[in-house]
């Protein structure tokens, strides 16, 4: 959907900043495109809670020669499903040869792991975090050191409490790792459309190439994703958004004011 069109720019909408042209694609999709394939299965994934999404949504349903069938994917219900995404993310590692995510991946008891279900509420993402920053570190959360049947009988509201205890650590984590990788992500917080090694260079104060060698320190995590087009690289949204309440909301408004001058440059 990001193809079809623009999201908003928090960074731009703060500043004040116009929009530039954009380009309206609608009519050549509906009037175009769709209608000159045969026998295609076409799919289209987006988040469903914007607005793009639903109008997209009743303009396909409004055209006879398409036939829509609508998936919502939505969290892990169950701590079954958890553990089948442990299972799949040892297989991975096993598949690139990575022994030492592999013996710590091992190294998570059952129990723990459906702890875990809980404190992440299912959702993949959340979940994601935890095991990743547990291969970085060694170290699981505090909040995932609770027994099961403790986890079990918990309220919403106070798993809820939980779950942003997890990520504040999650993110504290980030502070305190000291390692060079870590200022990339802390910078990358700031810049929503993406970051290249130059724009990283120049909020780091290093050489391109030393932040190009950052940059490439990231790949692999669960919450780093590359555009192949032109490298550029983001976060995935929740840790965007994380690290905004986190880390963020928290620094002085000058080095907020700096840091947006140093992107419009």
């Amino acid at each position: 959907m990001e193809r079809l069109v623009h999201a908003a720019d928090p960074l731009q909408e703060a500043l004040k900043l116009e929009w530039g042209e954009e380009f309206d694609v609608w009519d050549w999709l509906f009037n175009i495109w769709l209608p000159s394939l045969h026998n295609c299965v076409i799919l289209i994934c987006g988040r469903p809670q914007e607005k793009f999404a639903a109008d997209l949504h009743c303009a396909l349903q409004d055209h006879n020669h398409i036939r829509l069938v609508k998936y919502e994917l939505g969290d892990f219900g169950s701590e079954k499903e958890t553990l089948d995404y442990f299972r799949a993310v040892e297989e991975r590692a096993e598949e690139e040869n990575d022994k030492e995510a592999l013996r710590r991946l091992r190294s998570i008891p059952e129990e723990t792991r459906r702890v875990i279900h809980h404190l992440a509420g299912g959702h993949p993402i959340t979940l994601a975090l935890i095991i990743d920053y547990f291969l970085v570190t060694g170290r699981l959360i505090e909040a995932a050191k609770i027994p099961l049947d403790e986890a079990r009988r918990k309220s919403p509201a106070e798993l809820e409490e939980l779950r942003k205890q997890g990520e504040a650590d999650v993110v504290r984590l980030l502070q305190e790792m000291g390692r060079p990788a870590d200022e990339a992500i802390r910078a990358m917080a700031w810049a929503p459309k993406g970051m290249d090694a130059e724009l990283l260079a120049q909020m780091v104060g290093v050489e391109e190439k030393e932040a190009e060698i950052l940059l490439e320190a990231l790949e692999g995590l669960s919450f780093v994703k590359i555009r192949p087009a032109d490298q550029r690289v983001f976060l995935h949204d929740e840790m965007y958004a994380l690290m905004e309440k986190h880390v963020l909301e928290r620094l002085p408004q000058e080095h907020g004011r700096k840091v947006r001058s140093i992107i419009l440059d």
